[in-house]
């Protein structure tokens, strides 16, 4: 699939937005095999023609970041409570 047609911002947004979620399932399974199968399943889709159309309006731009932020609130949540010592 030619990303050479999308715009730069919905495509620099989804692929940030895919990237975190992507790590997140790794970081919940501590497994590759689901992540993988996972994108390769949005490959396949895509390949057979089942895409996402993006509409560029403000509310689209704006849930999109609040999925990031929220993505990167929860890894950095699950990482500082994996780092800090057990009490007993």
């Amino acid at each position: 699939v030619s990303h050479s047609e999308f715009d730069f911002l919905p495509f620099l947004l989804g692929a940030v937005l895919f990237s975190t979620f992507l790590t997140w399932l790794y970081a919940q399974t501590k497994s590759l095999l689901l992540p993988i199968l996972f994108h390769a399943s949005i490959n396949a889709s895509a390949t057979i023609g089942l895409r996402l159309v993006f509409q560029h309006s403000l509310i689209n731009y704006i849930l999109i970041l609040s999925f990031i932020v929220t993505g990167y609130a929860l890894l950095y949540k699950r990482q500082t409570s994996m780092n800090q010592p057990q009490s007993r």
